[in-house]
This record gives structure tokens, C-alpha cells and sequence, in this order.
């Protein structure tokens, strides 16, 4: 697998770097932003030994792709700015904003620098924007349903508040406990006047649970509903896959007061510099959900979700005191490219016909069963609801069935579904026809995931045809097959029932499950195998 590499160069130098044949893949051409520069393009299976030469060219060269590439390029040049003392425009900025922009969220691996971090109000906005960006109109409508049902408010408020209520997952980050695990990043601090006292914390407590207790210190301020803050409480202390519960929160609040002062000063002016970023309004009136636990559940799925993506280091690198509105743009930008890129922009919602005969043209003679779909009344598929059809074989149960996913994806706004079934074998085969459902019949660009402990050695052998009439199957789907956990975050899957049944067990990030399956329509078929 190579990676693209695109550089602009200066007129100063495109004649010199046209004189050299530097790569066998390298292109060249006009830049069509910058028509007197040159556009110098390359395909590569790794990036190192090209910084050396891109080095060379000091100012005189640009990278545009890849971002981690080009993010790398920059904080060379914010270092190389320190190291000669040259103007900041981090300057006039708030002292007390630079000082907690000091406090790593996360570090580069293998790199001994000590300025090599993120900060963690960066990466908490990051998180914050990524979930603005699926709760926008370019993501699949289910993520705002669903949140809206269970959160119990309007699906349109969700983005003026719910991003903030994300980014909050990491705000027990900004703690003595957590900032002292890292020898490298606690020494840093310590020369620049940070305290962590007398206690050796050993990253204890774990930083989601000093987030959901400052959310339960915060209860007067914040004036949210008991359940929801409750719910948004138990969702921070989730977000790393394992639950805790109110003796878990006790022992944290007890050794937190072995904790100097500054800290809990600091992590209420993150929540505030957040806020005034991410909070728009609460709505009035405030979301109250009507059930805990689903509230909690699906609230950590959605929470896990952002922070995955907004963990994904093509797109963000350790920043270097970079200045709080400068980086509040950017962040947004980088927002919308890995949320597209990891496939949540795929088209979700078909304009199809919903009568029998008219979605499936080809099926002259329709068998009575597959047009008793078209005698449902709406008023029962407007809601959760469980159908079971059972007919001889022959009888046409699958396009029955997908009929119906079709006609609930009406009342739910998202054609989304996962077809579960008993062996890969049988995964397999409806694989194929549920990508030529998807793209014929539902007229979708989307790609359909093959779901099971083996898809990997089927799913790309299955989809090398490329498409007639034009079309292109959204290609964002690595993401999405790295983890069969976020498998089903994918708007169309076919796989094992297992696969789904996992949704259900107590085991790590089961969230992540759930909150792939929440809103959509699960086909089981086959089902019956089971009995044997």
C-alpha cells in the first residue's frame, strides 16, 4: 500500500526541481491555486526518507498531503521557531489560557522530545468537533434520532450542546494523577511550576473517573435534569470500555484531596474554555431522558465513538503552543476530513419506492407474501417494532424482508441495517446480493461491510468489479474493518448473528456494539439453524 505524497513548490525553485527526475512515480504540473508554482506528486510506502529532502528546500516547498506529513513539517518549523526565540502568536494570549494548554493529552510514540504532546484541551475540542460534525446534515440522520430518543429532546438541538457534553470525556485528564504517569511530560511540568504534592499517584485515580466526579461536583452549576447528569456522569467514568460504579467515585473524591489546589481550579477552566467553544444553548426545555441506563449506554457508544476518531493520528499530530483561536479553526477543518474519511459521510438514506413491485422491477410475479409488505399499515412500522416472517423456501422471505427494512427506513430516516445470519458461508453469499440491493435497488453509493471473524480474507477478493454507469462505491471504509467492533458503525453490514449478539454481553467497549446497531434495522435470517 503507498501513500500519496503532494508537494507545491515556489517559482523560485520549479525550474530546479523540474531539471531532476527525483522519484519513478513523480508527477508534475501547474498548481491551479497557485498557477506560477509547481505541483509535485508521488505515490510511496513510507514517508521517512522523503523529510530529509522536503527539509532541504526550506520555505520554498509546501506539503499538502498527507496530513500527518504535513503536520509533522510544522512542528519542525514551530521548534526551530522556540530554539531561536522568534515572535509567537501565542504572545497575546490569556496566561492563564497558555499555562493550561502545557498539559498533555496525549504523546507522539518513540519520540523522546518532551515537547512532542497534545495538548489536552486539544484533543477535547478535536473530540468536541468530530461530534459536531456526525450530528451535522453531512452524517447519517440515525446518529441524531437516536440520540434525541434516548437523550429526550429535539433531534436539531443536539448539535448547540451535545458536542460539549463529548469533549468533557477527557477533563479528569487535566489532573495530578494523570499528568504525572508519563516521566517524560512530569518533568516538563515540574520545571515549569506545576505541583502534583507529596503523593505518588501511579495514575491513580484513572482519569474518567476524576471526569465523572467533577461532572457530580458541577451538579449546582451545570443545573441539568438528575438523569441526565447522571447519565452523562456514568457515560465519562464508561468511556474507556469497564462501567464504575458509586464506591469507585468515593475512593476517587477521597484521594483527590491529597490533590494541590491548582488542579481542581484547572480543570474548571478547561470546562469553561470548552463551553464558551462547543456551547451554544441547552435547550429549554432541558433534555431529560426517560430511561438511565439506555441514556447512559448509548450516550458512552456515541462518546467512544468521537474519541476514536478524534484519536486517529493521520489526522492530528502533537501541536507545539500552538494559540487557542488558531487551532479552535483548524480543528474544525481536521473534523469534517476524518469524519469523512472514516466513512460516516456515506449516503444512508434511499429515495426509493417503497411499493413491492416498484423496488423490485425485475420480480414480475411477486409471491403473495412479498406483497403483503405492501398492506402494513405505517402507523405500526412508525415505531420499534419486531416482524417475523416464516414461509416455506422458494417463498421469497430475503426480498420480503428487505422490503420491509425499506419501508421502516421511511419512519426512521436512515436505510441502515445489518443482515445477521447464522455461518460466514451464508454471510457470504447474501453479502453479494445485499451490495447489488444497496446499490441497484437503493440507488446508494455506500459499501456494504462483510461482517465475521473471516471477513478478511473475502471482502476485498468480493468487491474488485468495479461499478457500470459511472458509479463509485465510497472507498472510506478501512476504518471500519480495522476492529469488528466498529464494523457495525458501518451503514450496511452483512455478518454473523453473533457478530450482533455480542451487543448484549458484558464484555469490553460493548457500547461501541450497541451504538452501532441503535436505530437501524437487524435482519436476522436463518435464524432457525440455530436448532440443529
Amino acid at each position: 500500500q503507498t501513500v500519496r505524497v503532494a508537494l507545491r513548490f515556489s517559482p523560485q525553485v520549479k525550474q530546479r526541481v523540474l531539471e531532476t527526475r527525483w522519484h519513478p512515480s513523480q508527477q508534475t504540473r501547474p498548481d491551479p491555486d497557485h498557477p506560477d508554482a509547481l505541483l509535485w506528486e508521488v505515490q510511496v510506502a513510507d514517508t521517512l526518507d522523503l523529510v530529509p529532502w522536503i527539509r532541504s528546500w526550506g520555505a520554498d516547498v509546501e506539503v499538502l498531503e498527507p496530513e500527518g506529513l504535513r503536520q509533522a513539517l510544522i512542528m519542525e518549523a514551530k521548534a526551530m521557531a522556540r530554539v531561536y526565540k522568534l515572535a509567537s502568536n501565542t504572545l497575546n494570549q490569556d496566561p492563564a489560557l497558555t499555562k493550561f494548554l502545557r498539559l498533555w493529552g496525549k504523546t507522539e510514540r518513540n519520540n523522546l522530545d518532551p515537547e512532542a504532546f497534545h495538548p489536552v484541551l486539544f484533543h477535547m475540542l478535536y473530540v468536541g468537533n468530530v461530534a459536531r460534525e456526525l450530528l451535522g446534515s453531512k452524517a447519517s440522520p440515525r446518529w441524531r434520532k437516536v440520540m434525541a430518543d434516548v437523550l429526550g429532546t429535539e433531534a436539531d438541538s443536539l448539535v448547540d450542546w451535545l458536542p460539549w457534553f463529548v469533549a468533557m470525556h477527557d477533563i479528569g485528564k487535566v489532573s495530578a494523577a494523570f499528568q504525572q504517569a508519563n516521566d517524560m511530560q512530569r518533568k516538563r511540568l515540574e520545571e515549569e511550576g506545576f505541583s502534583f504534592g507529596e503523593r505518588q499517584w501511579n495514575n491513580n485515580p484513572y482519569h474518567a473517573l476524576i471526569s465523572s466526579v467533577f461532572v457530580d461536583s458541577q451538579e449546582e452549576k451545570l443545573d441539568l435534569p438528575d438523569l441526565l447528569r447522571q447519565g452523562w456522569r456514568d457515560a465519562l467514568a464508561g468511556h474507556h470500555g469497564e462501567f464504575s460504579g458509586r464506591e469507585a467515585r468515593r475512593e476517587t473524591r477521597h484521594l483527590l484531596q491529597a490533590e494541590p489546589p491548582i488542579w481542581a481550579g484547572l480543570r474548571q477552566q478547561v470546562s469553561e474554555t470548552l463551553k464558551n467553544a462547543l456551547l451554544r444553548q441547552i435547550p429549554d426545555p432541558t433534555p431529560s431522558p426517560s430511561n438511565l441506563s439506555t441514556a447512559t449506554m448509548a450516550l458512552t457508544g456515541f462518546i467512544v465513538l468521537c474519541d476514536w476518531i478524534g484519536s486517529d493520528e493521520k489526522f492530528f499530530r502533537p501541536v507545539l503552543n500552538d494559540n487557542w483561536e488558531d487551532y479552535a479553526i483548524e480543528s474544525a477543518s481536521r473534523a469534517v476530513k476524518a469524519v469523512e474519511a472514516a466513512g460516516f459521510f456515506q449516503a444512508s438514506v434511499s429515495y426509493a419506492p417503497t411499493e413491492f413491485s416498484a423496488l423490485f422491477p425485475t420480480l414480475t410475479e411477486p409471491r403473495a407474501l412479498q406483497l403483503a409488505i405492501n398492506t402494513i399499515p405505517d402507523d405500526v412500522l412508525a415505531v420499534p417494532c419486531l416482524a417475523i416472517i416464516e414461509a416455506p423456501t422458494g417463498e421469497g422471505k430475503t426480498e420480503a424482508a428487505l422490503a420491509l427494512a425499506h419501508r421502516l427506513a421511511q419512519a426512521n430516516r436512515s436505510d441502515e441495517l445489518y443482515y445477521a445470519l447464522p455461518t460466514t458461508a451464508t454471510s457470504n453469499q447474501m453479502f453479494i446480493r445485499l451490495q447489488k440491493h444497496v446499490e441497484d435497488r437503493l440507488a446508494l453509493s455506500s459499501r456494504v461491510r462483510l461482517i465475521h471473524g473471516q471477513a478478511f480474507l473475502l471482502d476485498d477478493d468480493f468487491l474488485v468489479a468495479s461499478l457500470q454507469n459511472g458509479k463509485e462505491r465510497s472507498a472510506a471504509s478501512d476504518w471500519f474493518g480495522s476492529d469488528k467492533r466498529k464494523s457495525l458503525l458501518a451503514p450496511f453490514g452483512v455478518g454473523t448473528i453473533d457478530q450482533a449478539e455480542l451487543a448484549a454481553l458484558n464484555v469490553r467497549f460493548t457500547v461501541l456494539r450497541l451504538i452501532g446497531l441503535a436505530g437501524k434495522v437487524v435482519i436476522l435470517d436463518a435464524g432457525h439453524a440455530y436448532d440443529h
